[in-house]
């Protein structure tokens, strides 16, 4: 696989301005949707069959003609566990450091890059610690369809690239089974004392089968 190295972006001089931090991400269009649950199925998933089944659950509204449907975070995370069944969640306002505890933790991280109107989808493989002195991260682009080469970006100047496109996150555990049997917490939110998993972001809760306990 060709791997292409992101150089560190030059440390800004006098009197340069910082660096733009958008608003954090909030909305995910079916595409990139539909791209990330393409790679985590390891199937296509047509950004049309995707829409049809959040609208079958009230998730979203039929749109306007030409205009580019789109899903917040809740209802993307709420179609993620309960359109297709996954242990996985879109995350508001991540950082740098949930998504190392992520990978560290064997969980699949996306992000999205770019225009948040039209995010560049990419999935966060691996972090390195020491390649080069200082943490870098191995990030394949993904699209319909197929992924990209593999790319190599210092840690610092993806955060910057990455907030500046509002820090767009999700991120899937491989199985159910992942998930842990004890303890009040974990990866998408609270444990209950009776077993059942409450997803943050999604507003729902499961059992560690997957099953739906409330929407």
């Amino acid at each position: 696989m060709d791997v292409e190295a992101i150089a560190p972006a030059a440390s800004p001089g006098a009197g340069s301005s910082p660096p733009v931090v958008a608003a954090p991400f909030r909305s995910w269009t079916c595409d990139a949707v539909a791209v990330i649950l393409s790679a985590v199925l390891r199937s296509g998933v047509r950004p049309e069959s995707l829409r049809d089944r959040a609208i079958a659950l009230g998730l979203l509204r039929h749109g306007e003609p030409g205009r580019r449907a789109t899903l917040s975070a809740k209802a993307a995370s709420r179609l993620l566990l309960c359109g297709y069944r996954l242990p996985a969640q879109a995350e508001v306002g991540a950082t740098t450091a949930a998504l190392r505890g992520h990978l560290a933790d064997g969980r699949r991280v996306f992000v999205a890059l770019d225009d948040p109107e039209e995010p560049t989808v990419c999935e966060v493989t691996a972090v390195h610690e020491e390649s080069f002195g200082e943490p870098w991260l191995s990030i394949v682009e993904l699209r319909a369809g197929a992924g990209g080469g593999e790319q190599w970006w210092p840690l610092e100047r993806f955060a910057e690239v990455w907030a500046a496109a509002g820090a767009g996150l999700v991120v899937a555990a491989a199985d159910w089974r992942d998930l842990p049997t004890s303890g009040p917490l974990f990866f998408g939110g609270l444990r209950d004392c009776d077993g059942a998993y409450h997803w943050t972001t999604a507003e729902c809760d499961t059992d560690r089968d997957g099953r739906i306990l409330r929407f």
